[in-house]
């Protein structure tokens, strides 16, 4: 049975902003993650470095401190924006199907 979504229910229905089911499944495998750790590290302590030479008379001292702390929190906002590009090409579309089912044995 088909029951038409009536305009704008598509976008309530697919959210904008990555739900917790979404976080989980975009965390990926344990190499990705792990990759994602790295990535943050590594930048937050490059960028936290520069912040600490930065600091003694530029005016870029805070910049680089809000750049540092952004390449800490990768891990935790990247598969967040990942998971909100996926909802994005989704909401794109002015139809869509979504399905819902149970596998019964």
């Amino acid at each position: 049975m088909l029951i038409p979504l009536k305009p704008g229910e598509l976008q309530r229905l697919i959210p904008a902003v990555a739900t917790g089911n979404q976080f989980r499944a975009s965390l990926g495998s344990p190499q990705q993650v792990l990759q994602r750790l790295m990535i943050a590290a590594i930048g937050g302590v490059i960028t936290f470095l520069i912040y600490n030479q930065a600091q003694l008379g530029s005016r870029w001292g805070p910049v680089w401190l809000v750049i540092s702390v952004a390449f800490f929190l990768y891990v935790l906002w990247g598969p967040i924006v990942e998971a909100g590009q996926r909802n994005a090409t989704l909401r794109r579309y002015p139809a869509a199907a979504l399905f819902e089912g149970e596998v019964a044995d």
